[in-house]
């Protein structure tokens, strides 16, 4: 009988025991309790989104997480112009023109027809009819473009577009407080041929006054240091036998001087006469 009790202590106790671990490992806060009454099992339904969301005050510790960054926190925006290991080349004649996607240095005159340094590239070229067609229909129909493109051009001609980049320097002779601002951008292109004067095509002719017109989506200002990405379109016949560039030339004195033009050339594509 003894031994029955004894043992029926013993299993009292164990169970006790066994009780008192299982409250301690899994303790809950107050708040926690209040979450733990709803069965796992239950299915929640989807909040009414219509409802006005109601929400606690926010803690200290939550607003501060909210605080919008600091001036001095907020990462800089990338500009081709702070990359000093950007190469360039000088392109003054067509022997040395640039390829596609090579940036050239030269100059622009700014403010106060001050000469400033700049650099730029041209991207790539395309001959998508349809696509420049609808470039170009889209150009001449914005009343602030003055300049239109003129698409009545003989049955052999094709058109090309070219995309291009400009980045003027830091010390570029710009407008606004700062001196950093410019205004326009884009730059002037002509058609150049190999020869000088005219393209010489199979046929036996050869063209003259082939130029660009810069179709580029209009910006009201942009700063020194940005990257500007421009549009020009041109024609040019399509049994051309003599290779042709792209030029940017600018007004400068030589050393007694006198006036000239320094040119920079772009090697747009491959002509080979057959």
């Amino acid at each position: 009988m003894k031994s029955k009790r004894t043992f029926f202590m013993i299993l009292v106790f164990a169970m006790a025991l066994l009780m008192f671990s299982t409250s301690c490992g899994n303790r809950t806060s107050p708040e926690e309790s209040k979450s733990s009454d709803t069965p796992l099992t239950e299915v929640k339904e989807p909040a009414d989104t219509t409802s006005e969301p109601t929400s606690e005050p926010e803690t200290p510790s939550t607003a501060a997480d909210k605080t919008e960054p600091k001036p001095s926190e907020e990462a800089p925006k990338p500009s081709e112009a702070d990359q000093p290991e950007v190469e360039t080349v000088e392109a003054k004649t067509m022997d040395t023109a640039a390829g596609l996607g090579v940036w050239i240095s030269t100059m622009k005159f700014g403010k106060d027809t001050q000469l400033g340094n700049l650099r730029y590239r041209v991207t790539s070229l395309s001959d998508d009819q349809e696509a420049i067609m609808a470039a170009i229909e889209a150009y001449n129909e914005d009343d602030d473009n003055y300049r239109k493109v003129d698409t009545d051009f003989p049955a052999n001609f094709i058109l090309k577009l070219c995309e291009y980049e400009v980045v003027y320097a830091k010390d570029y002779p710009g407008y606004g407080d700062e001196g950093t601002t410019i205004y326009s951008p884009d730059l002037y292109f002509n058609i150049a041929a190999e020869g000088g004067g005219g393209l010489d095509t199979a046929d036996g002719l050869t063209y003259i006054g082939l130029n660009c017109i810069d179709i580029s989506k209009k910006v009201q200002s942009i700063e020194t240091g940005e990257v500007f990405k421009g549009l020009v379109v041109y024609a040019i016949p399509n049994n051309a036998i003599e290779q042709y560039y792209i030029s940017y030339g600018y007004s400068d004195k030589d050393a007694d001087g006198n006036a000239m033009t320094v040119y920079s050339y772009v090697k747009p594509e491959e002509i080979k006469a057959d």
